[in-house]
């Protein structure tokens, strides 16, 4: 109400029953963690249960009604910094079992833009980049068990929302090998969704010398 653009002459109205009374419970081991002035302004026990406790309410849900717009300046976000990678991970395809881990080295750039219009349509941009050097080890005592290689890694992330249309996609492209070598691996992903209905997935990993390939088109 303080924002000033609700109507005047009717502001808020209800809109009559919605749903019968208790509505739902709540879990009795959640219950138990909430504070004693929570319990008592939602009219339940104020000791612990043993069982759910119902949710009471009047079964009324509020319609608050907008009469004007909320005229607001076009704003764009950007966030870019590097990431030095420095850890142990699972590796990250092409993996030969729950204790394959590899030790990452090296930077990766990362930058996303925001931005918001006039109109209200958000869009957003996200690219990550960068060269690493992964070594196979042994993860419980960190001890390496196989050489360094070197891995190119990229990614992208965007997507667009307004009234009339909204869509989101993804691309990721990793690959581990050294100049020269026979033993290459790469994972290949990417994947569109939209409003209009043209959701497509393609996975490409690339353990040997056939790549597996997974697609779906709806």
């Amino acid at each position: 109400m303080r924002c000033g653009l609700l109507d005047s002459e009717s502001p808020i109205t209800p809109t009559g029953p919605i749903n019968d009374s208790p509505f739902r419970t709540i879990p009795a081991m959640i219950y138990n963690g909430l504070p004693v002035e929570l319990r008592q302004t939602i009219g339940g026990p104020l000791g612990d249960v043993s069982e759910d406790v119902p949710i009471a309410t009047d079964g009324n849900a509020v319609v608050f009604r907008l009469s004007q717009r909320l005229t607001r300046p076009a704003e764009e976000l950007v966030q870019d910094f590097v990431i030095n990678f420095d850890q142990v991970i699972p590796r990250p395809f092409c993996s030969s079992g729950p204790l394959d881990f590899v030790y990452v080295v090296g930077p990766v750039h990362l930058r996303q833009v925001t931005s918001l219009d006039r109109g209200g349509d958000y869009g957003f941009d996200f690219q990550a980049s960068g060269t690493l050097y992964v070594t196979p080890v042994d993860p419980m005592s960190g001890t390496p068990t196989g050489p360094t290689v070197q891995a190119v890694v990229t990614e992208s992330h965007s997507g667009k929302l307004n009234s009339r249309f909204h869509f989101a996609e993804s691309f990721k492209l990793q690959m581990m090998s050294n100049e020269g070598d026979a033993d290459y691996s790469s994972l290949f992903v990417k994947i569109h969704a939209d409003s209009r209905g043209r959701d497509k997935y393609r996975k490409v990993e690339q353990c040997g010398p056939e790549p597996s390939i997974v697609t779906t088109t709806k």
